[in-house]
């Protein structure tokens, strides 16, 4: 999957940050100081604020997409008021967002893998991390605190310019009507042996991808659809043969046969499972998406 909702790493919030330690205490929001938000509309709201006590400076991210009722909530906190000072995060998230639970923890887990006494805490909806900030004192602290704010508000305009670029997008999916682009009614992966079978069906549409594989990450692919016009088909067949993954492209009416690069089994049927299908059967993601998908 090429499609990410919203900016999920804190690399560079992170910068300058050392050792961890986790505290139990409820983040602390202070005074508002910053913000970025985009209001409810047909697909989804955000809000993005940063928040100061003096010693204390806070983040609070929320995104809610409307169309598929899921929402992803983030936290920073760099409290400058303790001995030593104490950073901190936490990711929570269902719905679709569900999906970036393993690249939320794996990237938390990144950033404090060199620290002394890291810890970072991964379950599917809630990813937390927390450090020390060994080097802050009442000399210096006013430093950290103006470069934590820094990175915090620049993170809320990443995130709301990533945001506003894919309510963009799904809006463009959206009928006149209001409604999501068309939900499949169901998807499903099947193997045998080293065959891996994808099927989607749509009220008025079906397609069938089967993949051979010839081993180096290397797949034998035929797909073939039902309900697709004849315009249509010919698209697809001009974006596979461009497509630099794929060659030795045959196109036969609704019927695509090419040679594939991907990753092993394993890897594709969990891809598949966890993020593909979820997506097209949630209205987030369509055919024409997997056919013209852009890098």
């Amino acid at each position: 999957m090429k499609k990410i909702l919203i900016p999920m790493s804190v690399a560079a919030i992170l910068v300058g940050c050392d050792s961890g330690s986790t505290s139990p205490d409820p983040f602390i929001k202070g005074d508002l100081i910053y913000e970025r938000h985009i209001d409810p509309n047909g697909v989804g709201s955000m809000t993005c604020n940063v928040y100061s006590t003096g010693n204390v400076v806070m983040a609070e991210l929320n995104v809610n997409m409307i169309t598929d009722n899921s929402n992803m909530g983030f936290k920073l906190e760099g409290n400058f008021g303790k001995q030593p000072a104490t950073y901190r995060g936490e990711y929570t998230m269902d719905g679709i967002f569900l999906m970036f639970s393993e690249q939320t923890c794996e990237e938390a887990k990144e950033q404090v893998e060199d620290l002394d006494n890291a810890k970072t805490s991964c379950s599917d909806n809630k990813t937390s991390f927390s450090a020390l900030i060994k080097d802050a004192n009442e000399t210096n602290k006013s430093f950290y605190i103006a470069r934590l704010t820094s990175y915090m508000e620049r993170y809320c305009d990443q995130v709301y310019n990533n945001t506003i670029q894919q309510f963009n997008k799904a809006a463009n999916q959206v009928d006149p009507k209001g409604e999501i682009a068309e939900k499949a009614l169901s998807c499903g992966v099947q193997v045998n042996g080293n065959v891996v079978q994808q099927s989607i069906i749509y009220s008025n549409k079906t397609g069938v991808s089967t993949g051979t594989y010839l081993g180096n990450y290397k797949y034998s692919v035929r797909e073939e659809y039902t309900g697709i016009d004849d315009e249509t088909l010919a698209k697809v067949c001009e974006a596979y043969k461009k497509d630099e993954y794929k060659s030795n492209v045959v196109c036969s009416g609704s019927v695509f046969t090419f040679e594939e690069m991907n990753p092993d089994i394993e890897t594709l049927v969990e891809g598949t499972e966890k993020y593909i299908c979820p997506a097209l059967l949630s209205g987030g993601m369509t055919l024409e998406d997997l056919w013209f998908e852009e890098d």
